[in-house]
């Protein structure tokens, strides 16, 4: 009895494994992760953060407040250039 219950559910079971491991352990694909920044713009002595949200991701536009270009805070000071965020 116990071999039949087996035959017959084996295949089910390894199907349901198969998709499993094929979504549960997915990678990320664009070789980096990206992150939402709030902008910057240069200050004398420093950067100073504004409200706009921007990502580290390159599209086609950057991101700016106004003619402003915004750049990454990192600690007290402009850091990398940031780009417009793309829904």
């Amino acid at each position: 009895m116990k071999a039949k219950i087996f035959k017959a559910g084996f295949p089910f079971l390894a199907f349901f494994v198969a998709i499993f491991g094929a979504f549960a352990f997915q990678t990320n694909t664009s070789g980096s992760a990206t992150m939402d920044h709030f902008g910057a713009i240069p200050v004398p002595g420093g950067c100073e953060e504004i409200s706009k949200v921007c990502t580290d991701q390159q599209t086609t536009t950057k991101c700016r407040s106004g003619v402003q270009q915004l750049y990454r805070l990192n600690g007290t000071a402009c850091g990398a250039e940031l780009w417009e965020k793309i829904n």
